[in-house]
């Protein structure tokens, strides 16, 4: 199945209200891959308030932090739930409609790739259900979004690939680890030691990196990281 439509996302932290526990890859040059396995985690034990929020998500952002292209899943406003859906945030800031429900331990790949022709994104989605979603009679999913930067002047160029763990309005993680795996950057530059130093969100919690792996080849360098582990304080 293939869902294609056009989308922007600004991303504005207002560190009042938000906490974020997460990884960021800064590259010096234009990110021309960024691909992540997330594990869906466990459920979250408690219902959120009205005005609570709980996101996990992979994505990229401009080197003058004034765009996010993200894939999220959220932990719905009821204890247990958790839904996926592509997101561009937040001015404007649009969902996909109804997004698509994951069980814990469903395993969510998000590929997000440069055409360089065009320099249009494709944002790739697959969902292979774990025990839980197969015994929840789950599907395996796969769904592609279409975004062009150029209509939004602050996304044209992302630089920086970040994993993430976002808590809004004293939302708690209650549901342990987060995990990513199989995440892969591809820069366009030769330059090395960005795959080795990711920044860390200066929020307390734990974060635990496989040895990261780099590639050179015609003139970009692939960074993979074999597991990310990311858990409260």
């Amino acid at each position: 199945m293939e869902w294609q439509f056009w989308y922007a996302i600004v991303l504005c932290y207002l560190s009042t209200c938000v906490n974020t526990l997460g990884l960021w890859w800064n590259t010096p040059a234009r990110i021309i891959k960024f691909e992540s396995t997330l594990v869906t985690p466990a459920t979250p034990i408690k219902p959120l308030a009205s005005n609570q929020a709980r996101f996990v998500w992979p994505g990229m952002e401009p080197a003058d932090q004034g765009a996010v292209l993200q894939n999220v899943i959220n932990g719905d406003g009821q204890a247990g739930n958790w839904s996926f859906y592509p997101e561009y945030c937040c001015d404007p800031n649009e969902f996909l409609e109804g997004g698509f429900p994951v069980y814990p331990g469903d395993l969510i790949t998000s590929t997000f790739t440069l055409d360089l022709s065009s320099g249009i994104w494709l944002d790739g989605a697959s969902i292979t259900p774990g025990a839980i979603g197969i015994a929840a009679a789950q599907a395996p999913f796969q769904a592609s979004f279409h975004f062009n930067p150029q209509i939004y002047p602050a996304s044209t160029v992302y630089q920086m690939a970040y994993l993430v763990i976002e808590l809004q309005q004293g939302a708690e993680l209650d549901w342990g680890k987060v995990i990513f795996q199989d995440v892969t950057i591809e820069a366009e530059t030769t330059n090395r030691t960005w795959c080795s130093a990711p920044l860390e969100d200066p929020h307390n919690g734990t974060r635990t990196i496989s040895t990261p792996v780099t590639l050179n080849g015609n003139g970009t360098t692939t960074c993979y990281i074999q597991s990310v582990e990311m858990d409260g304080p």
